[in-house]
């Protein structure tokens, strides 16, 4: 199963409420990490988790792999994919 996140939009996947954010290229908030294209992903009211494509996102008790983040800088908003990785 792959899901699309809009920037600063919030879907339903698996009954928890999920979205994404604050995509530029940058290192990661919080913690040590390389320089890349990042996001924050919500899930329903926890803090965001900062995540750049190959990391992995906890929703809803199932693993979730980035598989790509894109950029809009025409229209400042972008999307994260995600692809299940286990259930």
């Amino acid at each position: 199963m792959k899901v699309r996140l809009h920037e600063t939009g919030q879907m339903q996947v698996d009954g928890a409420w999920v979205g994404a954010g604050n995509i530029w290229a940058r290192e990661p908030l919080g913690r040590e990490g390389p320089f890349a294209l990042r996001a924050q992903i919500s899930v329903d009211e926890e803090p965001p988790v900062d995540v750049a494509e190959g990391e992995e996102v906890e929703i809803a008790g199932a693993r979730w792999r980035v598989v790509e983040i894109v950029e809009d800088p025409v229209h400042q908003r972008g999307d994260v994919f995600l692809e299940r990785i286990q259930a």
